[in-house]
């Protein structure tokens, strides 16, 4: 809990950190680090997105002033940080499909288009979370 410490004396008026913390999990901002099956047999913890019960998923509405590009970089973008948060073999893809498919729920609600939401999600393919996770300047140097 130090590390929350040291982050709320930054501004202490104006931003307040917390984690949730237990034996097998630590909350903080929208990851869960815990201890899983890898924790148990390798000493590996593993990460998945988290939710705070106050989470209302208030995204931009669809027929806001921006061009189709910058809508359809959000939904890549969420759903490449969905998939990111996932660190455990073979369980990956299937909760990653979960959380794209809530978020998916969400996002129809304020107006974005099926078919919109479609292409966007094809734009994510495995390689992108490959490549996401390479620090930005070696990216172009390892393609």
């Amino acid at each position: 809990m130090k590390f929350i410490e040291q982050a709320n004396s930054h501004h202490p008026q104006a931003i307040k950190f917390t984690a949730e913390t237990s034996e097998t999990e630590t909350s903080f901002l929208n990851n869960a680090v815990y201890k899983g099956q890898r924790f148990i047999a390798e000493y590996v913890l593993d990460v998945h997105t988290h939710f705070k019960p106050s989470e209302t998923f208030q995204y931009k509405i669809f027929s806001m002033c921006h061009p189709s590009g910058i809508m359809q970089g959000f939904v890549k973008g969420e759903a490449l940080k969905t998939s990111l948060n996932l660190t455990v073999p073979g369980h990956y893809l299937k909760k990653e499909l979960t959380l794209i498919s809530v978020f998916k729920t969400h996002i129809l609600v304020r107006g974005y288009p099926e078919n919109f939401i479609q292409e966007a999600l094809l734009k994510v393919h495995s390689e992108d979370r490959k490549l996401a996770s390479i620090p930005a300047n070696t990216k172009r140097t390892h393609l």
